[in-house]
Order: structure tokens, then sequence, then C-alpha cells
């Protein structure tokens, strides 16, 4: 029998395909391996990881167990990678062990030859492409859900605050807000990011307290104008409608 190491990742989405579970990858796979004769000598996973980050331990762990002429068992392309470099990274890395991968519901293009390697380079792409739109479509909702008053973290967005009478929305800061009117004016004047900060030292604009642990207790300090501050505000500006 073939010798075969299977490989499942799980990354939360709101779309039920990229939803499903390891066990539920791992019961397809075992399912084809008995079928088409393969002997499953080891399973890894990475549960909640983005197909898109290369710091997966379980992938290389997996990737690292193969040994000559064992098989990669995965059930699609974009469990392996969401990113069109890392996956024909992981797939070199694989064929120079002398080994291959094989996704149980794309065999046919599965296989080592150029028409093969054309079409998964294009569902390569095309996964890239969704996780892009995805990130974007998330990216929009969140500002949008912000812009209604709904707290997304625990880290309240500079010019808000937490609503003294529900913890899970946010209420303007008209203080900040008029911080960050004076930002971008600054900005728009040619001023640098640092010579924003040195402006706002000038005329009297206070920064945010924050909190710090000190022996082991947060503590309330005061704040102070940092250039990566500036940044995420100009940022968070440029992407209201």
């Amino acid at each position: 029998m073939n010798k075969a190491i299977v490989y499942a990742r799980f990354s939360p989405r709101p779309n039920s395909a990229e939803c499903d579970s390891i066990e539920k990858q791992q019961w397809d796979i075992r399912r084809f391996a008995k079928k088409h004769d393969y002997e499953i000598v080891a399973e890894y996973s990475d549960a909640a990881m983005s197909g898109a980050d290369a710091d997966r331990p379980g992938l290389w762990d997996a990737i690292y167990a193969l040994k000559r002429g064992m098989t990669l068992l995965i059930r699609t392309y974009d469990r392996l990678a969401r990113d069109s470099y890392l996956s024909l990274m992981i797939q070199r890395d694989v064929k120079e062990k002398g080994c291959s991968i094989l996704a149980i519901e794309q065999a046919d293009v599965s296989k080592d030859n150029p028409e093969s390697d054309l079409v998964r380079t294009i569902l390569n792409a095309l996964s890239e492409y969704q996780r892009q739109i995805t990130r974007a479509r998330t990216r929009a909702a969140m500002r949008r859900l912000q812009a209604e008053g709904r707290r997304m973290s625990h880290r309240v967005p500079y010019g808000w605050r937490r609503d003294p009478n529900d913890d899970t929305r946010l209420v303007i800061d008209d203080y900040e807000q008029t911080v960050i009117k004076r930002i971008l004016e600054l900005k728009t004047r040619g001023e640098t990011l640092r010579g924003i900060c040195s402006n706002l030292t000038a005329e009297g604009f206070k920064a945010r307290m924050c909190e710090k642990k000190f022996n082991g207790r947060d503590v309330t300090v005061k704040g102070s104008w940092h250039h990566q501050l500036i940044q995420a505000v100009l940022t968070r500006a440029s992407r209201q409608p």
C-alpha cells in the first residue's frame, strides 16, 4: 500500500466551506485512503490558522514526517495554502523530498505534468483572491459596525470611548475627535508624523491616558504622542466613507 501523511487545516470564516472542521476533513481523507489503498501513517493539523500564514506547526511537521515515496493527502489545495507563493514553496519542498501531494477533491490536477501545474497555479491565484476579498469584506463590515458604535475588540479606537451604560458599544469622544480634526489639518499642511506629534504637544493637546503593568498591577499613566498613533489615526480616517 502507498504510505501517506494526512494534513488538515481549519480557519474560521463566515462561509461554511471554509469552516469545515478538521475532523470532517480527516474523515473524508481516511475514507478516500481506504478506497484507494493508502496507508495513513500519521495525521497533522492546524486549528484556527489562516492559509496565508507560513508559521503553521502542523503543516511543517507533516512535511518533515514525509519519507521518500510518501504522499501528503489533503482535501483541497486551499487547505495547504491560500497564498500563491507559499503554495509553490510547499509544493517544491515536498517534491524535493521525493514525495507528492494529492488533494482528494482535486485529484485530476494533482498529477505531475505541465497541464496540472497550470491548473494548480490558477487555483492558488483564485484562492488568494478569495482570501483578499474576504478580508476586505470583513474590514468593511467592521467599519460599518464601528460607525454604528459597536465595540469590535478590547482596544477602543482613538476618537471613541466605551459607553458607560453598555460595555459592548462605543460613543464618540468629543475631545479626541477635535484632536483628529487637528491631526488631519496638520497632515494636509505637509507635516511629518513626528512633526504632528510636536505640534500637538506644543499646542497643549493631551494624549490619551494608557494602562501599564507596574509591580504586577494595572496602573493608568499619562500618555504621550507618538508617530505610530498618528499613523493609525490617519489610516483609520482614510477608510471612513
